[in-house]
């Protein structure tokens, strides 16, 4: 949300060459409306050889100081990763600006803006199959945090970044407990002195989840 006005990601197929921002006022507690004129194309990073990343999309998204900044799913390429900034008053067809964010393992989820060009984001790994391509190799020190022993396991934590100086790094911030691992945590929002965190229906509980995580 920027004022009234709601931004939307779409996630497209994996082989698409683009995802799409969208957005729409909001008229009341319970309407928005959506802008049929605006439709970003967000560019979708690829691998060296050309493949896309399986199911994966500009998830993490937030408003900050008047523009929003976009954070795609998979940010562990060997070559570029980025983010994309957009002004709030973008008219098409301007192109979204690429900002270089430091190299991050795992899936990058949600992300909310804490003030002074400072945000938190979800990073969570998730064991299937079709996720593979979030696998560090064995020796990358960030195996110890998905491995056990011969197998992999569920992993998810709160990181902090910082946009300064034309490009975004992070550092770790709270890991979450060993019991909430195995929810798919998609959706995060920073309240008081903690972060709500929602999941979708998959974990233990086969349904939607709210968890409150307060700040030690």
């Amino acid at each position: 949300m920027l004022g009234d006005t709601a931004y939307f990601t779409i996630e497209t197929a994996t082989s698409s060459a683009y995802c799409y921002l969208i957005r729409g006022r909001l008229d009341t507690d319970t309407t928005i409306t959506l802008d049929a004129h605006y439709l970003v194309p967000l560019s979708k990073p690829v691998l060296t050889d050309g493949d896309h990343i399986h199911n994966a999309g500009f998830e993490a998204a937030t408003g900050y100081n008047g523009s929003l900044l976009l954070l795609f799913e998979y940010n562990y390429f060997r070559h570029d990763n980025y983010a994309l900034r957009l002004p709030s008053v973008i008219r098409l067809p301007d192109i979204p600006q690429q900002i270089p964010v430091q190299r991050l393992p795992f899936r990058l989820t949600d992300l909310t803006y804490e003030g002074r060009n400072r945000f938190t984001a979800i990073n969570y790994f998730y064991t299937g199959a079709e996720d593979s391509v979030y696998r560090p190799a064995p020796t990358d020190p960030n195996s110890r945090f998905i491995r056990n022993g011969t197998t992999y396991q569920n992993y998810c934590r709160l990181i902090r970044l910082r946009y300064r100086r034309g490009k975004v790094s992070w550092k770790p911030f709270i890991e979450l407990p060993r019991e909430y691992m195995t929810y798919n945590w998609e959706g995060l929002a920073a309240y008081r002195r903690g972060y709500f965190l929602i999941n979708d229906k998959y974990g233990p509980s086969g349904q939607s989840t709210l968890l409150y995580l307060q700040k030690k």
